[in-house]
């Protein structure tokens, strides 16, 4: 009989619940006695069912925590008794299915409708993740801390079944000791994987056996959001192995994925990272809508993303090849779309013709925020701006983190008629002195500024992020 039990203050109660076809039994009581036993009987088999899962709910909520089974839920018990051979993984064995309710959070994984009614099925069925699931909808949508307690309560009296082999991997591995994964409605909703070997050399593994953990169990089965940040030697391993797994593998619901995400510049040089080829992702994650990828170096290949609203490519020194990729990329729904060129000293190929063939674009219908950011050549672009395509439909555009000198502010400010429409024009940490600084007043109806940097000799002139 599964022994829940509560311990506050001089308070130490348990409760205990067998449910047996039409009826069930409970026994309660101070912990060390014996307790009394009530009987309750229903009309149908459903209907104790029901009654029994409502009483666990609330008992959980008030701070009842499932004690003495080794962390393993009732249902979980059961399941590995009842197994065949009795070699089945609990958490496999109990994990249900229904594909037609699924359907619903396979379309929107952030809405949580559809998990409500899956949460109400798997309870029916007797899986324990209902009633987490539950639990976590009580307290995001009705911002309710009780449920909020008892969710984790559960998590962490019941980590065999809801977490297995990932239980030893609820934390990164790249001495910053951050949480692996953010639990949403039940599942694993987002995840960050993690390594530096100088950080953490006590990891014998590897991230791919952990991604690959991650994708195959149940938890992560509605995994939304996926964050690398360093793979083993910081400065030497791409994250190519786990590219390849997530090019395979990637549960439909992912929408959101960051390559690259690291400390800058505390841990490592931006330029000493290597992203890896990501061209073979793409066709694994057509209901993306964020991308972002941060690195020295990365291949992109052709990219189709049917459904990304933003994308941000962070690097100081981008490729003539990716440049051409972002220029060509198929993204009709893109909103905002922001990259760093950088700095030929550190593999930065690309040409303002590059750009060019981006602003000539007149397919890109919903691009209202774009960010050219971290260039050599500002000045140089800042002469065919005004002629772009793309130009009218933009609220802001971003100049940021490069060498604009006040030669660049004139051209700008030479067609103003082509910025006056612009809600924000940024403009911070280039080269501008006050001069130019008052060329480009009035020329949108934010102009941002700030962090000014200041060198008389051009040889020193350089955008923000190099190495």
């Amino acid at each position: 009989m599964p022994r829940y039990e509560f311990s506050e203050g001089t308070s130490n109660k348990f409760w205990e619940i067998k449910l047996s076809g039409t009826s069930f039994t409970t026994t309660y009581g101070k912990i060390g006695t014996s307790g009394q036993t009530t009987l309750k009987e229903f009309k149908s088999a459903a209907d104790a069912k029901k009654e029994h899962d409502k009483l666990i709910a609330e008992k959980i909520k008030k701070g009842y925590v499932l004690a003495g089974d080794g962390g393993r839920s009732s249902r979980a018990q059961t399941v590995d008794e009842d197994a065949e051979d009795g070699d089945q993984p609990a958490a496999a064995a109990a994990d249900k299915r229904h594909p037609d309710l699924e359907k619903a959070i396979l379309a929107d994984p952030y809405d949580p409708l559809g998990y409500t009614v899956y949460a109400d099925w798997l309870q029916e069925q007797g899986d324990p993740r209902g009633e987490l699931m539950s639990l976590h909808l009580a307290a995001e949508t009705k911002r309710d801390g009780k449920a909020a307690k008892a969710a984790a309560a559960l998590l962490a009296s019941n980590t065999d079944y809801f977490l297995g082999p990932l239980a030893d991997h609820t934390k990164t591995y790249d001495g910053n000791d951050t949480d692996a994964f953010t639990w949403r409605f039940g599942f694993i909703h987002a995840a960050k994987l993690s390594h530096n070997q100088y950080g953490d050399a006590d990891f014998e593994g590897s991230l791919a056996e952990v991604l690959e953990t991650l994708l195959r169990h149940p938890s992560g089965r509605f995994l939304t959001e996926l964050v690398f940040g360093f793979n083993n030697d910081p400065n030497e391993d791409p994250l190519d192995d786990l590219i390849g797994i997530l090019a395979k593998k990637a549960p439909a619901t992912i929408r959101k994925l960051h390559f690259g995400d690291f400390v800058y510049p505390d841990e490592t040089e931006m330029s000493w990272y290597h992203v890896g080829n990501l061209g073979k992702v793409w066709k694994a994650v057509p209901q993306l809508q964020t991308l972002i990828v941060q690195g020295g170096d990365f291949e992109l290949g052709t990219i189709e993303l049917p459904e990304v609203l933003r994308a941000e490519f962070r690097t100081g020194g981008l490729s003539a090849a990716s440049a051409k990729a972002i220029a060509k990329a198929v993204w009709p729904k893109i909103e905002h779309l922001e990259v760093w060129y950088g700095d030929d000293n550190y593999g930065g190929t690309a040409k303002v013709s590059d750009i060019v063939a981006l602003l000539d674009r007149r397919d890109l219908l919903r691009l209202t925020s774009l960010g050219i950011k971290n260039t050599q050549f500002t000045d140089e672009l800042c002469g065919v701006l005004a002629t772009g395509k793309l130009l009218p439909q933009l609220t802001r555009l971003d100049l940021s983190m490069g060498v604009m000198t006040d030669e660049g502010a004139e051209l700008l400010a030479g067609r103003k008629d082509a910025f006056k429409h612009l809600a924000e024009l940024d403009v911070s940490r280039n080269y501008l002195t006050k001069a130019g600084l008052a060329a480009l007043k009035g020329i949108a109806k934010s102009v941002v500024s700030t962090e000014q940097r200041e060198t008389d000799d051009p040889e020193y002139r350089h955008p923000s992020v190099g190495e």
